[in-house]
């Protein structure tokens, strides 16, 4: 509900421009004081819409009253319309607009003419409230951007103090006119004014110049890979390259960037020279590797597998699922619970033999071994690396050991069954002889009992 203030010091006046508002203006609150002190403070507390001020009155008349409300920070928004009956000429008019008063109105009041100038007043108030709040708002975006602002500079200052990224602007001339971070072996006083030709060997310097040429020509950046020579030392660097512009859009000149690299490709070069010979290892081994994007289920398989299993480079699976269908029905269970163990930590590796098919149709023994190179930050397997070995030959010799000592353990029954034969055939003789020669030792004591009753009977 908007409010209107109505300050005068005669209270039949004050009842009078209450009765006529609540006719005119029924959804207004009014509000009244009987002296211009208490005016300002109701003014202040209540903060009115629009003001009703009379001019004369006691102690604080209506100019005074007008200028401490406008000179108040809380209160100089609200649009004053002075009344009065007497002082009507035009420099009364003068002072009254001077202390900031916004609309004059004679007494008699009209009822009409105070509804409308009432109206009008209370759309001045809310047109000012809204721009007042649209300022506000944009004062507070524009003091915290402000404040981002500052903090990232700051951030960026700290960053590009502690940062081996080295930054410098050139001219069109490609003069250099300020360096942050110079290289090893160079002090921004030895860079400032000169150009790439008069700091660089000339090859280096002409590529460099080519580079820049054409950022300048396109009005486009580009980034390179450069290399020179330092100390008779070869250098590498990341180079970026932006054109650099004046305020109106004006190219200038350039601004670059750079980062030294020359570990990285020194460390590149012996990582090729590694992976050459891991290479030529696992070609003699007969191995091919493996990288398995357990988030995408994602296989990546190196050029061996081509060569071991007969596929081509578009023909091979790159996927875990096509994998599978190309492993032993007989092998796939065993193959997965064993990758399944080592996945949550029951096993310290994967390792598993299998038969996979080859592009011909037949199957070929592998050795598979593998283990988790990388966890996410919850500690969960994102990637699974590993090799695969080919092991039929030993498959086929094996099977063929198998072969052999399969016939060696047939002959060994053969001779053993041979062997109890003829054992228990020299048991039976055996027998036979000691009964024999029990019966012998039988006969010769009958023999000699015979002859003892015969030497007897002769006596």
């Amino acid at each position: 509900m908007k409010k209107i203030l109505a300050i005068n010091d005669q209270q039949d006046n004050l009842t009078t421009i209450k009765a006529l508002l609540k006719n005119h203006l029924p959804d207004c609150k009014v509000l009244t004081a009987l002296s211009g002190k208490e005016g300002l403070e109701i003014a202040e507390k209540e903060q009115p819409d629009t003001i009703l001020l009379d001019i004369v009155m006691p102690n604080l008349d209506g100019f005074e009253v007008c200028k401490k409300l406008k000179e108040d920070e809380s209160t100089k928004h609200i649009p004053v319309v002075m009344l009065t009956a007497i002082k009507t000429d035009s420099e009364s008019r003068v002072r009254g607009l001077e202390t900031g008063a916004d609309a004059f109105l004679h007494k008699p009041i009209d009822p009409p003419e105070l509804s409308a100038q009432i109206k009008v007043m209370l759309r001045i108030k809310a047109a000012e409230d809204k721009l007042r709040a649209e300022k506000e708002l944009l004062d507070k975006k524009v003091e915290e951007r402000t404040k981002e602002l500052k903090e990232s500079k700051e951030r960026f200052q700290v960053a590009l103090k502690n940062s081996p990224i080295v930054v410098w602007n050139q001219d069109k001339d490609f003069c250099y006119t300020w360096i942050h971070n110079p290289h090893p072996g160079f002090k921004p006083e030895e860079i400032i004014g000169k150009t790439d030709k008069e700091l660089l060997p000339t090859d280096d310097a002409e590529r460099l110049v080519k580079i820049k040429r054409n950022v300048l020509k396109n009005n486009v950046g580009t980034r390179e890979e450069v290399q020179t020579t330092i100390n008779g030392e070869p250098f590498y660097y990341d180079l970026t390259v932006e054109p650099l512009k004046d305020s109106s859009s004006a190219v200038i000149g350039i601004t670059c960037a750079s980062i030294d690299i020359t570990e990285r490709k020194r460390a590149l070069e012996k990582l090729h020279k590694s992976e050459d010979r891991l290479s030529k290892v696992m070609i003699a081994v007969n191995e091919g590797m493996w990288d398995w994007n357990l988030r995408t289920n994602e296989v990546y398989f190196d050029p061996r597998y081509y060569k071991m299993s007969g596929y081509g480079v578009d023909q091979f699976p790159h996927s875990l699922e096509e994998f599978q269908k190309r492993v032993h029905p007989g092998d796939i269970e065993n193959v997965m619970a064993n990758a399944e163990k080592h996945l949550k930590g029951e096993i310290e590796r994967f390792d598993v033999e299998f038969r996979f098919a080859r592009s011909d149709g037949s199957w070929m023994w592998i050795l598979g071994r593998g283990v988790i190179v990388e966890r996410d930050d919850d500690g969960n397997p994102i990637r699974f690396i590993g090799t695969h070995t080919d092991i039929n030959k030993r498959k086929q010799a094996e099977a063929e050991l198998a072969k052999h000592r399969d016939h060696l353990e047939e002959i060994v029954k053969e001779r053993t069954k041979e062997l109890e034969e003829k054992n228990e055939k020299l048991k039976q003789f055996n027998k036979l002889f000691v009964d024999r020669e029990f019966r012998i030792k039988e006969l010769k004591d009958k023999v000699k009992e015979f002859e003892g009753k015969k030497l007897g009977e002769g006596e």
